[in-house]
């Protein structure tokens, strides 16, 4: 669709990108990687935005460029694309059952 925008970092605290390299990998990990990325355009509703999908897009090959698998069990993708991207609708439902997974067997480290 020609969308330009990149997608965005957040922090908690200050990252300077410029003086030291930035990495998604900790160092001293030893746990599972998940991510659950969602992505909602409201297709067809008042106030329908455009872009929320195309991020997840964008943030999807971003992390698998780091290394990190897309695979289901460590990656699970919720969009409202009506082409069917992601593996589910972002429901109330679907989104608890997300952050479920998300958070299921971690442990401190």
């Amino acid at each position: 669709r020609g969308y330009t925008q990149v997608p965005q970092l957040c922090s908690s605290h200050q990252i300077k990108l410029r003086e030291e390299k930035f990495s998604l990998w900790n160092d001293q990990g030893r746990g599972r990687h998940k991510s659950l990325l969602i992505g909602i355009n409201y297709y067809g509703q008042k106030g329908e935005l455009a872009g929320c999908v195309n991020d997840v897009r964008m943030m999807q090959r971003f992390l698998e460029s780091q290394g990190f698998s897309g695979d289901e069990q460590h990656m699970r993708i919720l969009t409202d694309d009506p082409n069917g991207y992601g593996q589910g609708h972002p429901t109330t439902g679907n989104i608890t059952a997300g952050m479920d997974w998300l958070v299921e067997g971690a442990q401190p480290g």
